[in-house]
């Protein structure tokens, strides 16, 4: 059985807005919290993964996500004692 998340990879370079990196970092902790370990890459892997390819629902995603204003991007953070992440090589600013 071949698994997606053992296929060849392709390096690439991604520029995230601050608010997302930390929301990919909170989602790192509560996968870790929930027993699950994986990487930054990985979470990405899984969310493109997980991302509907019909072209409506693909459309609304990506509207509701431009269109999205700071404070409510922010709310629903879980709150609680989540574990610390750390990450092979240079620090991130």
């Amino acid at each position: 059985m071949s698994l997606v998340s053992d296929a060849e990879r392709r390096k690439i370079l991604v520029a995230l807005p601050e608010p997302v990196d930390e929301r990919l970092e909170l989602l790192i902790r509560v996968a870790r919290a929930a027993g699950i370990q994986v990487s930054r890459s990985q979470m990405l892997a899984a969310m493109v993964a997980a991302t509907p390819t019909a072209p409506r629902g693909l459309s609304r995603m990506v509207t509701r996500y431009l269109s999205m204003e700071l404070p409510a991007f922010s709310e629903g953070h879980p709150n609680g004692d989540l574990p610390e992440v750390t990450h092979p090589g240079p620090r991130r600013r």
